[in-house]
């Protein structure tokens, strides 16, 4: 009897070791921070499908959570903090629970801000609108592996091997492309960006094809002077006469607004408001107002997050109320 007893309870504790890495559907393996223009991305990475939850907690300090189901951590670290990003001060991960298997990823913020996730497969792309903070080099928790100085801007890409006459182009991040067993010319690819403010340049001096062309970059300037009528090209918020400079639009407080109408754009709403002076304000979320900012624009109220004396209070307008008064 003590001996099918042992047997059992050895069973019993396999089961328990195994069992949640069986359920691990992927690993968690990367995490990267970038800015690109006034966006600021982080990137998690994952070798198979991630299945997540997120949500923001507005108590300080203010935290993004996101929760990656049946995932493994599989990061180098737990905590990485001194960031190069404004906004993201530092990022906490953790294997947060066995059974069942959840990964925990907590990005602190410091600051009430919109966000948006991204489901691409094997990655999860989280952005931030951050058009106040300043550029940086991008961050991330595992940098590739380089061996050694490239020697050209082809070699940042890839590195050429040949072993049995077969030539095959292994990148930096370690993946080996397909081997290639016919000699091919290399084709070049260039690609030309346009700005939408600006023309497209006229090149300066042609020279024999596939040498450097110069070009040179003009901007147009274009003024325009309103000889005392209204500007078109300023935003529709601005009106009345007097006290304020032309163009200039002060940020409306909360207690003075009167919600009036809603439109739909791009299939986000975007809420019509008036202060009690008659001038209009266009609303959408992620919008400052004084003291606050947008929290959301549905199609009957809008809902504002205002933060005073270090804690953050809700107001929302309702549309049906204003309308029967």
């Amino acid at each position: 009897m003590n001996k099918y007893l042992k047997y059992t309870i050895i069973l019993l504790i396999s089961l328990i070791i195994c069992i949640p890495n069986a359920l691990a559907n992927c690993k968690i393996s990367n995490i990267d921070i970038a800015k690109v223009n006034n966006i600021t991305y982080t990137t998690i990475y994952a070798d198979s499908a991630i299945d997540f939850e997120h949500n923001i907690i507005l108590e300080e300090p203010i935290r993004l959570v996101v929760d990656l189901k049946n995932c493994e951590h599989d990061l180098p670290q737990k905590d990485y903090f001194s960031l190069p990003s404004a906004t993201i001060k530092s990022i906490r991960t953790s294997q947060f629970s066995l059974a069942p298997m959840i990964t925990r990823l907590v990005f602190d913020i410091g600051k009430p801000i919109t966000y948006t996730v991204r489901d691409a497969g094997d990655k999860l792309i989280i952005s931030f609108p951050t058009p106040n903070d300043p550029d940086f080099e991008p961050w991330a928790a595992v940098e590739p592996e380089l061996d050694e100085e490239p020697e050209s801007a082809a070699d940042l890409a890839t590195d050429v091997e040949e072993e049995d006459g077969i030539k095959r182009v292994v990148r930096r991040s370690g993946k080996p492309a397909q081997p290639d067993t016919q000699k091919k010319s290399p084709k070049k690819v260039v690609r030309k960006v346009v700005r939408r403010d600006e023309p497209e340049p006229e090149p300066k001096e042609i020279k024999e094809k596939g040498k450097v062309i110069e070009t040179k970059h003009e901007r147009k300037n274009v003024v325009y002077r309103s000889r005392g009528t209204r500007d078109p090209f300023a935003s529709l918020a601005v009106t009345g006469k007097g006290s304020r400079a032309f163009g200039v639009l002060p940020l409306p407080t909360v207690e003075e607004l009167t919600f009036v109408g809603v439109l739909e754009s791009n299939g986000k709403n975007i809420a019509l408001c008036e202060d009690a002076e008659g001038n209009a304000y266009i609303l959408k979320a992620g919008d400052k107002i004084k003291g606050g900012w947008v929290s959301r624009v549905t199609d009957d109220d809008i809902v504002f997050a205002i933060s005073e004396f270090g804690w953050t209070r809700t107001v929302t307008l309702n549309l049906q109320d204003i309308i029967d008064k």
